[in-house]
């Protein structure tokens, strides 16, 4: 598992909170921006996703006004190939300029898997190899 953490100054250019490349297996990515700052005006979050692992393309926006009630934005969880890219970014479409402050993860998803399957055929290793050998010391003992 990796943590991303820090701020951004939300500006009315678009900033990158978070781009993540280069995993070494399927990840899942989520996160969490805290848009506390935001005391007027309207944000912009994007989400992209290099599903080429080379080309970003939007994946999902939204805007979030000054009047929220809960200022704790939450992305994903989203699945990835290892080989794909994921990048949030945020713009102020109106409003004064803040700090966020951020905090996403990524969890590869493959090793569990594999623990989870190993840990699944145990049983259908371990039994026959152990009753065979069950079996056989009967053989002996009868032969």
């Amino acid at each position: 598992m990796t943590e991303y953490k820090g701020s951004v100054s939300v500006t009315s250019e678009e900033a990158v909170v978070v781009e993540i490349t280069g995993q070494l297996g399927s990840y899942v990515v989520e996160g969490w921006i805290d848009l506390a700052g935001l005391t007027d005006g309207v944000v912009r979050i994007r989400e992209y996703v290099a599903v080429d692992g080379e080309n970003y393309r939007l994946y999902d926006y939204m805007d979030y006004d000054s009047s929220l009630d809960a200022p704790a934005v939450r992305l994903g969880p989203m699945t990835l190939c290892g080989f794909m890219k994921y990048k949030a970014t945020i713009q102020l479409l109106s409003g004064s300029s803040f700090e966020a402050k951020y905090g996403f993860v990524t969890r590869v998803v493959e090793v569990a898997s594999n623990i989870y399957d190993l840990v699944n055929l145990l049983p259908s290793i371990v039994l026959p190899v152990a009753l065979g050998g069950i079996y056989m010391s009967l053989l002996r003992s009868m032969g």
